[in-house]
């Protein structure tokens, strides 16, 4: 068997760790980048340069990772970082396709070009390279989605001097440690495993699909004629729920194959092409209700003060919501009467109040609200509840429903319809 191999010292030209990017970004497919110690976005930056749109970065928030750093990267498409806080995480290691550098370097300036380090590179050929992804995607498992809110409160704790001696403890940042051999570090509990896998659904699949989408849909540089003088917002809601209903259903939705980056916006963009020069009626009605929605969610003494009635007339406004109309018996009076029946106005309050105004991560509130019998609603699910916040937060997070991630399902994104 026949392997190519080279060392990387830091030694002389030639010799430092990032060449090992330098030389193999360009042509790279997919790329798993592991070390605890992150100050340079360099070589993240060379791989999605030379058009590397997946990558996947593990770190550890400590004193020697910096939030610069983090912040740098993980704006770019195609990039997804988790993290753990223990210094059991210790393992160097980066997998470019079918090629790997494992060593001492870390993702620092120091690491890449200044430290005597030793790292060495295996390819495929090498009977031991399949180990290696392996090991990363136990990693990937086991570590925590690095969320805006968890980088905010890294940010914070990085700026004291005397926090960054305490590696394992940063204020508001739950633990997250490598799973080992010792059995009690597989156990999590039930709400925490169910909450992380939603978080890295909402993070890492729905989010940057729906972002992808509106790029591809804000590069037409023009706008559908029919919602002059309204949100963009609507303008794309609508343009999903259009492509849902005109181009597939719910037993032939799977039936069509997932695409890459590529051709998934020719994909969209030939839909928005067909969308602009459609005839689109306006529903006025929903539209007002959904002013409604944003003027009652605008502060926390708007909705405190709202009464159930114009409560319950705004909420039809979210899409997923006014949907259960053709499910009820009696149509909008028998849901209504239904919302008003096994929800009370002080429940429903507190339930929208977490929501919208909650001190958690948005992705912690949601799963609140759906999940936990604190929070949770009769009749008001799921993507009753993601919808509102869609619509209703300040934070850019788009409106989502069922038929939006079946839209996006029907573009090529890999989104669980």
């Amino acid at each position: 068997m026949t392997t190519t191999r080279k060392l990387y010292t830091n030694f002389r030209a030639g010799d430092y760790a990032i060449n090992f990017f330098m030389l193999n970004a360009k042509g790279t497919q997919s790329a798993q980048l592991a070390c605890p110690f992150f100050t340079t976005p360099q070589p993240i930056q060379l791989l999605h340069d030379d058009g590397c749109r997946n990558i996947k970065v593990i770190i550890r928030l400590c004193g020697a990772t910096t939030p610069a750093a983090i912040a740098s990267v993980r704006s770019l498409p195609g990039v997804t970082l988790r993290y753990f806080t223990s210094q059991a995480f210790h393992a160097k290691f980066y997998i470019l396709d079918s090629l790997a550098m494992l060593g001492s370097a870390n993702l620092t300036d120091a690491g890449m070009s200044a430290n005597r380090e030793i790292a060495i590179t295996i390819d495929s050929e090498d009977e031991v390279f399949d180990e290696l992804p392996t090991y990363f995607d136990d990693l990937w498992d086991s570590a925590a989605v690095l969320t805006d809110a968890v980088l905010a409160r890294f940010a914070l704790w990085h700026r004291s001097p005397s926090n960054t001696q305490q590696s394992d403890v940063i204020d508001g940042v739950e633990p997250c440690s490598p799973r080992t051999i010792n059995v009690a570090t597989h156990t999590k509990t039930r709400e925490r495993t169910y909450l992380e896998s939603f978080r890295r659904e909402y993070y890492e699949t729905i989010l940057p699909a729906h972002r992808e989408m509106q790029a591809v849909y804000n590069n037409a540089q023009t706008r559908h004629p029919a919602f002059h003088g309204l949100p963009l917002e609507y303008e794309i809601d609508r343009f999903l729920n259009w492509a849902k209903l005109k181009y597939t259903t719910d037993e032939t939705l799977l039936n069509f194959p997932l695409l890459d980056e590529q051709q998934r916006r020719l994909h969209i963009a030939h839909h928005v092409g067909v969308w602009l020069g459609e005839n689109i009626s306006i529903d006025h009605a929903r539209t007002e209700r959904l002013e409604k929605l944003r003027a009652t969610f605008q502060t926390r003494d708007h909705l405190s003060q709202v009464s159930l009635e114009d409560l319950t007339d705004a909420l039809l406004g979210c899409a997923a919501f006014d949907e259960q109309l053709r499910f009820t018996k009696g149509g909008q009076p028998a849901l209504v009467r239904a919302f008003y029946k096994d929800n009370d106005l002080a429940r429903l309050k507190t339930t929208f109040d977490h929501l919208a105004f909650g001190k958690e991560e948005f992705v912690r509130r949601t799963y609140d609200c759906i999940f936990t019998t604190e929070y949770k609603l009769a009749h008001f699910g799921r993507t009753s509840i993601l919808e509102l916040f869609g619509w209703v937060n300040p934070e850019g997070i788009p409106p989502v429903n069922g038929r939006t991630i079946k839209a996006l399902r029907y573009f090529g994104f890999p989104v669980k319809a």
